[in-house]
């Protein structure tokens, strides 16, 4: 939702002239999501989806649109051509059926009775009928049309007294005598309305209730699984459904959304509400819009003390006809005619074209025609129409689905003009329209001819001949040119590969090429960038051919992992020898001599097939079994999974009963089999032998040894020649980019080998780079790893990278000023950040102790501004209400620095806190441009398994047996401060380079299931969220235990703050004892605004079934059963005591007999709370309103019925009725 919004907001401010609408076409969610924006319902906290603020450009509490908009929502591609189809052939092939545009229909209920049970008293409740006959005797007695009433009611009132609203709505008077007479069908519903649009509406209007969930309309009855027994064909109503809940677009497929896309019937275009809507604004809207179709002689409604009493219209002569801009001044009737409301702008949508007019008369009368060339030569820039009928009709000309030309006839004559039009085989099209006639539509035939040059005059799409100006795709015998001219920059859907898509490539000036799969450069073949190209990849880049990158930009975008496959490089010896030097590489049985028995030495001679040197072992003077080798001096195969060993031998044997075999080693002693081996029977020539070596032989040690081993009786051997010894794997090539991004979607791209960057390397927001082990990433511009709203970039360096410019590492810092101060914690990527990266924030260091400059924990950093970010230590940055906006923030590497990528230990930990709950705390930090994982992989000593992190004004912990409190997880983001705890010193801990892993924030993992009796509280406030946790371990004590319990952090200002307290300490995480029958556990609450909040049990696992957990309100003198209710609403003043609740674990039963209780019955009629208590008992009742406040205290004193009269105004009000320890809550809502 955010980026549609963007990209209509960026649309609006950029186009001269401004755009007048905008469709959406796609559902909120599915396949071909284009979602809305998710807002809460002003009553009940229920999320609705909305386009309005995609229309709205003031921004900030502008909900006035600027646009006129609407939704086309579809599930399938299926579901989008039913659509567009019936749009297209509404416009463009009118019905002929003429009654169709003479007859409308209204339906409406009369609802007599607002109580349950109904009392009837023959006046409405609401003003559905009268809002329906207004715009019935609108349209049959001022603009000559008729329409068919279908209406409901279920009062049993006399038909012949019926009114209208006496009050908020209208003002008492009689229904029409029609209405009134005993012979009226009051009771219609859905084979009525089915008959009606079947013989052809062009409009139908329902007023009254719509069902929750989107089905339908309440009464007269109309649901989604009513209209499937329609069969209207291409007689397509426009429906306005002035109801609640019709067009709850949120859901898979409400009634606006069925009633448009079914097939060959339903609707052309359907105004309904997101959500429940209200009335009274929905009777202004609704007559606002028939107002604006109809302006003269004008439409608006005379109301009870609800409305304002204007009498706003358009006014005579400003028919609007494009049902977008309908629904926009149907809003500004409302507002002036009933009032403004914020709500009710979000909810109400047109569900089609808002660009799309209704019909007001039959088109088909005046068809329009007119006189024009019906061929165009190619590259023709104009078209000249005369003889139309239609004198000042509009004339457009479409070319390749894009509007390329208009003109407004003047006496039936223009020209439209526009730039050449070169393809060969498309046509364009002429449209002559004006409203209520029927269009006049021709193609004009265009002729154009040209190889193997891409123009893109008709869409994207590679495969499509018609974009090839010879009218053919390409075929790997082409060479193929993008020229900047192009209409269209081509999408190769796929893997694109250069000698099967095409030969060569030459993209010039600024033009541009999408592959959404792989992208492959055999060898032979050239892709080359002229001037400032640009290649998009989704997939893998391989590269063995020619690019050449000009000041060209490649980059790697999309939802799935991508790896640079470079050219390759030449081959890496770890062994290379020919037997050439003999002591100082071998070792073993061997012998610098010549002919020594049962060793080897160096000789010279070539029988291997080599050169002269050649090892050679000579047979020993025993028939004893022995064993001999001779090994290679070690070499590193760190982060190597595979080698290849090549050498030559020849054996000159005597007789059998030995083997000769290659073997490896990791140290030098144990010896293991490579995989080769031979037990000769008689003489082997000169051979040469390649074995390959992996991991399953030992390799990626970083002491890896060979030896060429001969074992057995030795005796039967005469000599084993070996030479050219060759220990090797492929070196890694070499990508040359000028430009290099990565624009990956929360997936890695990486590279198989190394890569130079000409210019300027770029990571965009949520994407992630690896630069694997041995590799090297080169870059002669700038590093920028860029951060957003959307998240940071992620840098994960294994090789060795080397920046030339500047490596910049940004953060994006966000202080909405709501809260107050706000705290990011933050923490060095680079070797040389000084606290100038942050010199127009507020800067502090933590002190342990409680004894920094100033005094308290935070030290604020701010001269000298060299002074140096520590690598390891975090930091915190803050802002005030007075400071409040975004930021980027770039670390910047100087001369010196460098992007930190090895372990950083920490050892300056301090226990001096004389406040026990903070003892021991250091504020440590991520210095990687990545995230870390914690986890019991990393080194500490002296300290607790608890990491702390803040986020969002809330602190959240994990530790590294998998624990998580308030749902912290593993995940350490980039550049991020983070809480741990010495418990004894010295202490010490080392972020260890290993653990680095790309993550998101955003993204947290589901807590493992907990084995040990466990309790989960959450205090809910203002949306935020704090969560107490208590377990009964066997390893758990009364005390602070310093691996397994978290101290209490203290949250922002305006968030709760929910603690259990033992021994005067407070607890976030408290692991005790694991026997809990009968204990008490003091829990506390605090937070810095009085309102109504709540405790909810969010998980209670593994505590025995006859215990009961209860939650005891100190204050109130209330327990609650938390197993079988688990939430608790209970009002809070900022002076109340802490220490508010009491969490009991007992077989025993609190409280007094609920039952008696539980028959009470609370409500609201008008402006007076009734409450009914059957059982005499004697109760406190307390009346809240919505934000807390207490404005009446009453006692039953044992009566039966009470009453209170509430006169502070229409709203919602909170009920609470006390006995004992047995509370009631009721929300009820006063008018």
């Amino acid at each position: 939702a955010a980026q549609v919004k963007t990209e209509i907001h960026n649309r609006y401010s950029s186009w001269t002239p401004k755009p007048d609408y905008f469709v959406i076409i796609g559902d909120h969610t599915g396949s071909y999501a284009v979602p809305g924006e998710i807002h809460l319902d002003p009553n009940y906290g229920d999320d609705f989806a909305t386009d309005l603020y995609f229309a709205c450009m003031g921004g900030g509490s502008d909900h006035i649109p600027d646009m006129a908009h609407g939704r086309i929502s579809v599930s399938s591609f299926t579901e989008a051509q039913v659509i567009v189809d019936k749009i297209i052939n509404y416009e463009k092939t009118p019905t002929t059926n003429s009654d169709f545009y003479q007859n409308a229909l209204n339906c409406a209920q009369y609802q007599d009775a607002p109580t349950t049970p109904p009392v009837y008293d023959g006046y409405a409740a609401r003003r559905f009928c009268h809002t329906s006959e207004d715009i019935r005797d609108y349209l049959q007695d001022d603009q000559g049309y008729t329409s068919e009433r279908v209406y409901y009611t279920s009062t049993t009132w006399d038909v012949t007294d019926l009114h209208y609203n006496n009050g908020y709505y209208s003002t008492g008077g009689l229904l029409p005598a029609e209405l009134r007479n005993v012979s009226f069908d009051w009771n219609g519903g859905a084979s009525d309305i089915t008959s009606a649009i079947d013989a052809g509406k062009f409009m139908v209007f329902h007023r009254d209730h719509g069902y929750i969930g989107g089905s339908g309309w309440a009464h007269p009855y109309y649901t989604t699984t009513s209209m499937n027994s329609l069969s209207n064909g291409n007689m397509l109503p426009v429906v306005f459904s002035m109801n609640c809940h019709t067009g709850e677009f949120q859901l898979s497929n409400c009634f606006a959304e069925k009633f448009l896309r079914m097939s060959n019937k339903g609707a052309v275009g359907v105004v309904a509400a997101a959500y429940y809507s209200y009335s009274g604004y929905n009777d202004a809207l609704s007559l606002g819009m028939i107002d604006a179709i109809w302006s003269d002689p004008g439409l608006y409604g005379v109301y009870g003390s609800g409305g304002t009493g204007n009498t706003y219209t358009i006014g005579a002569g400003n028919d609007l006809y494009t049902m977008g801009d309908v629904v926009n001044q149907g809003l500004i009737a409302m507002v002036h005619n009933w009032g403004n409301n914020t709500y009710q702008h979000e909810l109400f949508h047109w569900f089609g074209d808002p660009a799309m007019k209704i019909w007001t008369s039959n088109p088909n009368i005046t068809p329009i025609t007119a006189t024009h060339p019906s061929s165009l030569p190619n590259g023709a820039t104009s078209i000249s129409i005369t003889g139309c009928n239609v004198a000042d009709a509009l004339a457009t000309m479409v070319y390749d689905d894009v509007l390329v030309g208009e003109t407004q006839l003047s006496g039936g004559a223009g020209t439209i003009t526009f730039d050449p039009l070169t393809n060969p085989a498309i046509d364009a099209i002429l449209t002559i329209s004006k409203h209520n006639h029927k269009p006049y539509i021709a193609s004009i035939d265009i002729q154009t001819a040209a190889p193997d040059l891409w123009t893109g005059i008709t869409s994207t799409d590679w495969h499509t001949g018609l974009n090839w100006n010879d009218g053919s795709v390409p075929t790997n015998i082409n060479d193929v040119t993008i020229p900047a001219s192009a209409l269209n920059w081509p999408i190769f859907t796929g893997n694109f590969e250069l000698g099967t898509d095409c030969w060569n490539l030459i993209m010039d000036g600024s033009s541009q090429l999408t592959v959404t799969g792989d992208l492959t450069i055999p060898s032979g073949l050239s892709l080359t960038c002229n001037s400032s190209a640009t290649v998009y990849v989704g997939g893998d880049w391989s590269n063995v051919g020619t690019f050449t990158t000009a000041t060209g930009i490649v980059e790697f975008y999309g939802n799935s992992v991508s790896v640079i496959n470079t050219p390759p490089g030449g081959e890496i010896y770890l062994i290379d020898d020919d037997i050439s030097f003999w002591t100082g590489n071998w070792n073993g049985d061997l012998t610098t001599g010549t002919g020594a028995y049962g060793l080897f030495n160096q000789n010279y001679t070539s029988n291997a097939g080599g050169t002269s040197q050649e090892a050679r072992f000579v047979y020993y003077n025993s028939t004893s079994q022995q064993t001999r080798r001779m090994f290679y001096n070690s070499v590193n195969t760190t982060d190597l999974t595979s080698i290849t060993l090549d050498f030559k031998h020849m054996i000159d044997n005597w007789s059998s009963g030995y083997t000769v075999k290659v073997q490896y080693s990791t140290d030098g002693t144990n010896w293991f089999d490579a995989g080769w081996s031979v037990s000769p029977t008689g003489d082997i020539p000169a051979t040469t032998v390649s074995i390959p070596l992996t991991t399953a032989q030992g390799v990626g040690s970083s002491t890896y040894f060979i030896s060429f081993t001969i074992t057995g009786n030795l005796y039967n051997i005469d000599y084993w020649y070996i030479d050219d010894v060759q220990l090797h794997y492929p070196g890694f090539g070499t990508e040359t980019f000028y430009n290099l991004t990565i624009n990956k979607n929360n997936v890695e791209a990486t590279t198989n080998g190394n890569i130079n960057v000409n210019n300027d390397f770029t990571v965009t927001p949520g994407a992630y780079f690896t630069n694997p082990s041995g590799r090297t990433l080169d870059v002669t511009g700038n590093t920028v790893f860029e951060a957003d709203a959307s998240g940071m970039a992620s840098y994960l360096d294994n090789g060795t990278t080397t920046v030339t410019g500047a490596s910049y590492v940004e953060q994006y810092i966000e202080f909405d000023g709501i809260q107050g101060w706000q705290w990011h914690l933050v923490s060095s990527p680079i070797s040389d950040a000084t606290i100038n990266t942050y010199y127009d924030m507020f800067l502090y260091a933590y002190h342990e102790d409680g004894n920094a400059p100033g005094g308290g924990y935070w030290e604020n950093l701010w001269d000298p501004v060299t002074t140096p970010m520590n690598v390891g230590q975090g930091y915190n940055i803050t802002g005030s209400n007075t400071w409040i906006g975004t930021t980027t923030v770039s670390y910047t590497t100087g001369t010196t620095g460098t992007l930190n990528n090895t372990d950083v230990t920490i050892t300056n930990f301090t226990m001096d806190d004389p406040d026990i709950n903070f003892r021991g705390f250091e504020l440590v930090g991520n210095p990687f441009p990545c995230a870390l994982d914690w986890n019991p992989a990393w080194s500490m000593s002296g300290l607790s398994g608890w990491m702390v992190i803040l986020d969002n004004g809330t602190y959240r912990g994990y530790h590294t047996d998998g624990t998580s409190w308030q749902s912290g997880t593993s995940i350490i983001p980039s550049t991020q401060g983070f809480f741990v705890r010495a418990t004894s010193l010295p202490a010490s801990l080392t972020i260890p380079a290993l653990e680095r892993t790309h993550n998101s924030q955003a993204f947290y993992k589901e807590t493992e299931d907990y084995i040990y009796p466990i309790v989960r509280l959450e205090a809910w406030a203002n949306g935020q969220i704090d969560e107490s946790v208590v377990v009964f371990h066997p390893e758990g004590h009364t005390g602070f235990d310093d691996y397994y319990d978290l101290s209490k952090f203290t949250n922002a200002a305006g968030m709760p703050n929910l603690y259990s307290v033992s021994e005067e300490k407070k607890y976030a995480f408290n692991v005790l004892p694991e026997e809990y029958a009968d204990m008490i556990i003091p829990v506390h609450f605090k937070i810095s605004s009085p309102g109504l909040y709540q405790v909810v049990a969010t998980e209670i696992n593994n505590i025995a079934e006859d215990i009961n957990v209860y939650l005891e309100d100190l204050k109130e003198g209330t327990v609650t059963e938390l197993k079988s209710n688990p939430e608790y609403e209970f009002s809070y003043d900022p002076l109340d005591d802490e220490h508010r609740f009491n969490l009991h674990f007992t077989s025993e039963n609190l409280g007094i007999q609920e039952s008696e209780m539980a028959i009470m019955d609370i409500f609201a009629f008008s402006n007076t709370v009734y409450i009914k208590n059957p059982a005499l008992l004697d109760a406190e009742i307390v009346i809240y309103n919505m934000i807390g406040q207490e404005i009446i205290s009453e006692e039953t004193e044992g009566r039966n019925k009470i009453e209170i009269p509430v006169n502070d105004g229409t709203g919602f009000y909170l009920v609470k009725v006390q006995s004992g320890a047995t509370v009631i809550i009721e929300k009820v809502l006063i008018k």
